[in-house]
């Protein structure tokens, strides 16, 4: 359910006009760098609590997945629904495998430095 609300929030917050521009204004970080971070700790958090990895990689997907449907990041002039969908889920298959299973170590290994 978290997933699928990233999604939506990522999806509209890179959609709508003068949205994603109105926090490059208000935020001191970069906007992409800072919601990879938050997703690398949200995979984390939730390899920490539940051990599993396949739940990292959805965590990290699905938002990517939104903004580069959207069209973040993506870098085709004019491209056809196809293009932008297989990149869509190109990009968000890369950060999903890299960012998902980083956090999802990352989550297991402080989770079983904490047991000892």
């Amino acid at each position: 359910m978290i997933a699928i609300t990233l999604l939506i929030f990522a999806y509209l917050f890179w959609a709508i006009e003068g949205v994603s521009s109105a926090a490059y204004d208000l935020s001191p970080i970069d906007v992409i760098g800072g919601g990879l971070a938050l997703l690398l700790l949200l995979a984390t958090i939730q390899a920490y609590y539940n051990d599993g990895l396949l739940i990292s990689w959805l965590l990290v997907f699905l938002p990517v997945f939104g903004t580069a449907l959207s069209g973040v990041g993506v870098g085709l002039i004019r491209p056809t629904p196809m293009k932008s969908f297989g990149l869509a889920i190109g990009i968000a298959l890369f950060a999903a495998l890299t960012l998902g299973t980083v956090g999802f170590l990352l989550g297991t290994a402080i989770r079983r430095g904490f047991k000892r």
